[in-house]
């Protein structure tokens, strides 16, 4: 049986630099992998606002995942869908939100992106005004910078488990999201992949650089750690 690999990347230091969010060292990889027809699904922490805008950029057409495993989005006609299908798998946004409030009532001291202007967060992330308002957008998962100390960390932790929720750590944020995880949209694709190519045996190969990717790392074929 002939193979078809699936290539799942996460986008900042990974497949984006980490400063300043080129992919240009990336180029001949993608174009090498566009040759072969493997396919490559784009998993991050980002919102679908900002990943549709980097897909352009990218020439990306394939399914891909938003934040942090929130979702999967197939677009028209890519599988058997005639629309575009969002697959979630996520808590609902607003209630990531009351609880954060929350906590921050119970005295825990931290900026999540919901509370912060689009200013401050392109301030924070070095993206344009523009490209921060479109990381605000969030469907699935809340981005914070911690401000307390370590040990009260480790309180709001367990209080991030208590309410069900998960606070995970990416290359800039922690990110509290639902019980779900980049490893979980995986294996989701990976099904309708399979059934995209029933005569091929479906190899998959992932790519993270930070902890929020060890999910999709441990659920691949071949995992790839790109050093920090």
């Amino acid at each position: 049986m002939t193979k078809q690999f699936v290539v799942f990347s996460d986008l900042d230091a990974t497949l984006l630099d980490h400063y300043d969010y080129s992919f240009d060292a990336a180029t001949t990889a993608l174009a090498k992998l566009k040759s072969l027809n493997i396919q490559v699904v784009l998993n991050s922490s980002k919102t679908m606002a900002e990943m549709n805008l980097i897909r352009i950029k990218l020439d990306n057409h394939a399914p891909f995942i938003i934040e942090n495993g929130g979702a999967l989005i197939i677009p028209p006609h890519y599988f058997d869908n005639v629309a575009g299908e969002m697959m979630n798998f996520s808590t609902e946004y607003k209630t990531i939100l009351q609880t954060l409030s929350a906590l921050k009532d119970k005295g825990f001291k931290f900026r999540n992106f919901d509370s912060l202007s689009a200013q401050a967060v392109s301030g924070l992330t070095n993206l344009s005004e523009a490209d921060a308002k479109l990381a605000k957008q969030r469907f699935a998962s809340e981005p914070l910078l911690w401000d307390d100390t370590e040990q009260q960390f480790k309180l709001f932790s367990q209080e991030i488990d208590q309410r069900q929720l998960k606070l995970i750590k990416g290359g800039r944020f922690y990110h509290v999201t639902g019980l779900f995880s980049k490893g979980d949209a995986i294996i989701k694709a990976r099904t309708l992949f399979e059934k995209k190519y029933p005569d091929k045996k479906i190899v998959t190969i992932g790519l993270g650089d930070s902890p929020n990717d060890l999910p999709m790392l441990a659920t691949v074929d071949i995992a790839i750690v790109i050093r920090s």
